[in-house]
């Protein structure tokens, strides 16, 4: 997401999702877009979390109202033309090693080094989620944030209005390079952040979430 032209390589996701979720009453995989789940969380090798929508990930036909195929994918591969060449790498670890894709979601619904997938019926919130980013994410509709308070108040608010005026800022004014400087550095300060901000949401009664 923060390197233009590279082309992204994977598995589609009814295919993955087929080996995910395996028929245990025969031998053959039950076709997995039927089972009842509404939310799928991913879970990355550090313990970053992200809940997506089912509706988010299928299409639906506008006339039976049935689910279609999906143009989401894992990503295990690409081909990065800005460094000289067309050939097909694995997704370097930076990049995220193994990731789903979901092109009409913001980033950060894509949760680099896959290492859980769990199939909810219900919402939860994960990570940036818990940090007042819309449950759903969906760009067309410019899901940021959530339209109710932040969970943690006033502060957290600020530090996300904080945020997204200065991402903007280093980009168009420095370029690329100092931008993604700016990223990784914000990042630090951001991990240091979310164990501040979770000390004093765990004095707090959890809630589930909802839409």
């Amino acid at each position: 997401w923060t390197t233009r032209d590279v082309i992204l390589l994977g598995l589609p996701f009814e295919f993955v999702l087929s080996k995910l979720l395996p028929s245990s009453s025969s031998s053959q995989h039950e076709d997995a877009s039927k089972l009842k789940w509404e939310w799928m969380v991913q879970v990355s090798a550090d313990g970053y979390a992200a809940p997506v929508y089912r509706g988010d990930i299928f299409h639906k036909n506008d006339k039976t109202n049935e689910e279609e195929t999906s143009d989401s994918f894992l990503c295990v591969g690409m081909i990065d033309p800005n460094n000289g060449n067309n050939e097909i790498i694995p997704l370097p670890e930076e990049r995220g090693t193994i990731r789903f894709v979901f092109p009409n979601l913001y980033g950060w619904k894509s949760v680099k080094c896959l290492r859980e997938v769990h199939f909810l019926p219900r919402y939860v919130d994960g990570l940036w989620e818990k940090l007042g980013t819309h449950p759903r994410g969906r760009w067309e509709y410019n899901e940021r944030w959530k339209e109710q308070e932040a969970n943690l108040g006033r502060w957290n608010t600020a530090f996300w209005n904080m945020a997204k005026k200065s991402v903007g800022f280093y980009r168009t004014c420095f370029g690329e390079h100092v931008y993604e400087i700016v990223m990784v550095g914000g990042g630090n300060i951001f991990a240091a952040w979310v164990r501040f901000a979770g000390f004093f949401a765990a004095q707090k009664p959890h809630h589930e979430g909802k839409l």
